[in-house]
Order: C-alpha cells, then structure tokens, then sequence
C-alpha cells in the first residue's frame, strides 16, 4: 500500500496518505488546527508538540490522525494487519507547509512537493489510479464514492506574453513558430492578442509560473541555455555614488573594530520609556510614543544609544560574560517641532578586565576611562580625523567625566564613564565606559585620502616639562598653546604625569609631567633650533596662563 502511494508521488507528483481505516473513531475526518503545545506522536514514533499554526487531519473526536501534507501518526498508519484503507490526496498551502516542515525538522517527499506549489486539480486523478494500483496489486476493492471537497476552484492563469519581451531576455529573436512549440509541448494553450503578442493559460501544475518572465524562464529552460550564443562585447553603465560612500564607511569601521577586538550588537529600536524616569539630559516632550500591542511595554523609540546599549551589556553580564567589548550602528528618534529627527551614531561599550586571563599580564586589571579613550584614538585615526577641539564633557547627566571632541558646534565623538546612577537603575553592577560617534560628522569630517609617510632618515629630539598649572587649566589647553608655537618641527606632546600635592604645590594647583617630540624630515635637528621653540612654549604657559615651569 505505502509502495503504492509513493510510486503515484513520483508518477504524477501528488502526494496520497493512507489511512487505517479501522482505526478511525467515529469514521470521520476534519481538518483544523489544533491548540498550541499539543502533544502528537508520529510514524518515527517520536511524540512532537504542536504549533497553533499546524494544519492537521483529525478524527471525529478531534485528535489529530497526520500532520497535512507533512508526516502521519503513529496510531493510525498502515501496518501488517490493516484490512481497510482510507486514502486521502489534498492540496495544501505551499507557505502553510513550509513552515510546518521547517518547524519540525520534517523534510519529506510530500513536504517538498507541497511546499512548491503542487496541482490541485490532479489529485481525484491520483486518488484513482492509487486506488487502480490498489485493486490490480493488492487485491483491493474500492466499497465507496470518491468524496471530493473542493470550496473554490483554482483555476489556470492567464499571461499576456509579447514576443519582445522573449527577445530582450533571450538576448536574440527566437522565431515565433518555436515559442509555440515550446510551449505547446508544456500543455499551455494559446490565442493571439495581435501581431505582437500572445495570451497564455498556463496549466494549474506549474504553480510558480504567474508572469510573463516566468513565462520566458521556461522557455529558456525547454530551448536550451546552451543554445542562446554569448555576445562578444559587454556593455555596462558607470554607476555613480556619493563620495564618501555612508555604506563602505560602515563596513571600514565594522571590520575595524571586529579586529580590534570588539562584538558588533544590534540593540533594539524600542525601548521602555520607564528607563528615562527622572533623567535631565532629553526632555519628555521629544519622545516617540508608539501603540505597542505585542509588547506594551516597549512604549518608546529609542531617543538616545546609551541605555539601550547597556541592555546589551547587561544581557552579557548576566550570562557570566563580564568582560564586555560591544559596538553598534544605529539610531537615534526624536520627536522635534512636529516632526521626528533620526541620528545615526557608531557606540562603543567596554567593562570588565582588561586583558583575559593570562600569567603575562595582571588578569584582574579593569577597564578604564583611559581604554575607551585609546579605541576612540584608534577610531580617529582610522578614518584620518584629525584638527578637532577637545573640551570637557558638560550637561550630560549620563556621564560621571569625560571628553568631547569636536569642530566648532559639531560634535565628533563624546566618551567617558557612564553615570554610577545610571550603571545601578539598570542593573550593572561594575563600571561600563561609553563613546558616541556622530555619523553624520564622521562622514563630513573623515579624510578623503589617508597620506602614507615613510619614517624620517634623521634622529628625533626629546625635551621634558614640569608645569605647575591651576586645577581649571587641562592638558589639552597647554597642548593647543604648544602647537601654535611651532607647526613644521613639533610632531608628538604627550602627557606622562599628573602630579596634586597641595603642601608643595599650593591649594587648586597641579602639575603636569609633558613630553615634546621633535623632528626635520631633511636633516638633523641642533639643540639650539629645538631650545628655540621650547623657549616659545614656555613663554606662553608663564604669560598666558600664569603657569611656573619646574626647573
């Protein structure tokens, strides 16, 4: 019997399941979907949990007898001692089967058949010639009428096909007479619509041909690829795009950082407005309420990065994954003078030790403020940033401290130690560091070639300072004076101490340790050239800052 309804499958790909009809409650069958979660026992013997979305068949009871179009059940399958059989053939949904079969982890013969779109006008013919097998072969003998349950018809399509749309796809004329044979010899009937053109019905067993280029792909696929000749010369069009490309400098930074050791995360755009309650920095009135059925309390978009971020790294944290290095492309919504405002930013977040656990190195190091710092250098220097201003972060309530590099107005990038407050609302439990790239700036700021220099042949020169500064007075305000004393020789000024002691030093006063680096591409450098410019720089610390320079 089972012989029987496979060899039908392969003869005229329809699918039959045969039933023991012995083993039918109440002799009759229903189609329906039964409730989420419940429990089916199929021919493998293993006992599966249904989807609400399953199409099953059904006893009279209501229990499920084959799961449609996919796999039968154990208790009603054929087996030695079956004297009756119920033979079902059924088209089903493709979608519906699809799905089903994925579901399940069940890729069948009749799956496969279904789920690409089968004839639903062959199945009586099927259903017959099973049942014709049935009697020849296996002593059957048919005691019923053919039940044939069929709502609305499916009928054949109808497709309006020039023959220059054959041409433009086929790449050459393919003469009329053959585009008939061909499709002829498919069982398509046709009529003229003009000179130009034809009506097609396309039978009902070629369900995925809907328009005219598949119409055109058949007659491909009967004419012969092999037969269409390959044009000598090929012709292109130059397309142009927008320098910098917004895509490739989402991909250079993506594989930038991948490399540099970080995880990409695609937070979500939706987020609990509860997560902003008593917060300064984005007034109420800016957010983007939505009407979220599925998950109420979702109720916002997202007006900022950082906290849907630090969900991310708390999703981490709690799953035993403490040392987190994450960063995101995505955006921010505000709701600003009745319309809304997307920004696209690059987040960078870091908890955590520092290095993994190694004898080498001290494992139990953390983060710091001075690690996100080197990302966003690495970042910058990447991209060819360069020439920005450096201040302090002010009226940012999410941050404890840190810096914001810009141009003017326009922001870069703004980093430092997320707010303690912020870090225990949301469940962290150690420090996080956060950095905020603007895209838009990025993109308007980044260089349009990085330049390449080969190491000078000439030695550099190295001269040290200690400056004795007041407590408002930051580094990178000694930095900017010291560049505009000289811009040819002076290549590197680093800070290597911060030293506070007001017994020696004063009350509000600090100094700085500074290193300068000097250097001539075409010669070497004399100590009176690089006296000279430190002369310069000290001047300028004494008179515009009122600094003492520890000698």
């Amino acid at each position: 019997i089972v012989d029987i309804t496979n060899f039908v499958l392969h003869e005229m790909g329809q699918p039959l399941h045969a039933f023991d009809a012995d083993k039918i409650p109440s002799k009759k069958i229903v189609v329906k979907k039964l409730a989420e979660g419940t429990e089916f026992k199929a021919l493998d013997e293993s006992t599966r949990k249904l989807n609400a979305d399953d199409l099953m068949i059904c006893d009279g009871n209501g229990n499920g007898l084959c799961i449609a179009g996919v796999f039968g059940g154990l208790e009603s399958g054929v087996t030695d001692e079956t004297a009756n059989i119920f033979l079902e053939s059924a088209h089903f949904n493709a979608g519906n089967i699809r799905r089903t079969s994925t579901r399940h982890l069940l890729r069948t013969d009749a799956a496969k058949v279904y789920e690409k779109g089968s004839d639903p006008n062959v199945t009586v013919a099927a259903l017959k010639r099973a049942a014709q097998l049935m009697v020849e072969l296996a002593s059957g003998i048919i005691t019923s009428k053919i039940i044939d349950e069929y709502p609305t018809e499916i009928k054949p399509v109808e497709i309006h096909l020039k023959y220059q749309k054959v041409t433009d796809m086929f790449g050459v004329e393919l003469p009329k007479d053959e585009i008939h044979s061909i499709l002829r010899a498919m069982n398509m009937k046709m009529s003229s619509v003009g000179d130009d053109s034809i009506k097609v019905i396309v039978p009902t067993d070629k369900a995925d041909v809907t328009r005219d280029v598949d119409l055109v792909e058949e007659l491909m696929r009967i004419y012969g690829f092999n037969k269409i000749p390959i044009p000598t010369k090929v012709q292109s069009t130059i397309s142009y795009k927008e320098h910098p490309d917004r895509v490739a400098v989402r991909n250079l930074l993506s594989n930038h950082l991948a490399a540099q050791g970080f995880y990409e995360m695609m937070g979500l755009s939706l987020i609990e407005s509860k997560h902003y309650v008593h917060q300064t920095e984005i007034d109420n009135s800016e957010f983007v309420y939505i009407n979220n059925t599925s998950n109420i309390h979702l109720d916002i978009m997202r007006p900022e990065m950082m906290r849907s971020g630090l969900l991310s790294v708390l999703h981490n944290h709690n799953r035993q994954q403490l040392d987190v290095r994450l960063f995101e492309l995505g955006k921010s919504y505000r709701s600003v003078d009745e319309d809304f405002k997307e920004t696209e930013y690059l987040t960078l977040f870091m908890s955590g030790k520092r290095y993994g656990e190694s004898w080498m190195v001290n494992a139990k190091e953390p983060v710091d403020y001075f690690d996100i710092k080197r990302y966003v250098h690495s970042v910058c220097s990447r991209l060819g940033i360069q020439k920005y201003q450096v201040s302090e972060l002010e009226n940012d309530s999410r941050f404890q401290y840190g810096l914001s590099y810009h141009r003017g107005k326009d922001e870069i990038v703004r980093f430092g130690a997320v707010q303690g407050e912020i870090s225990d609302k949301m469940g962290l439990k150690t420090s996080t560091y956060y950095a905020e790239f603007n895209m838009d700036m990025i993109i308007k700021t980044l260089a349009k070639k990085i330049k390449v220099i080969e190491p000078s042949k000439f030695p550099n020169s190295r001269r040290d300072l200690a400056v004795v500064v007041d407590k408002s007075i930051g580094f990178a305000d000694l930095k900017k004076m010291a560049r505009s004393a000289d811009k040819k020789l002076l290549k590197e000024i680093n800070l290597f101490d911060v030293y506070i002691d007001e017994d020696r030093l004063g009350k509000a006063k600090k100094s700085y340790a500074i290193s300068y680096m000097f250097e001539d591409a075409t010669k070497t450098l004399k100590d009176k050239d690089v006296d000279k410019i430190m002369n310069k720089i000290m001047y300028s610390y004494e008179h515009q800052l009122s600094a003492e320079i520890r000698r």
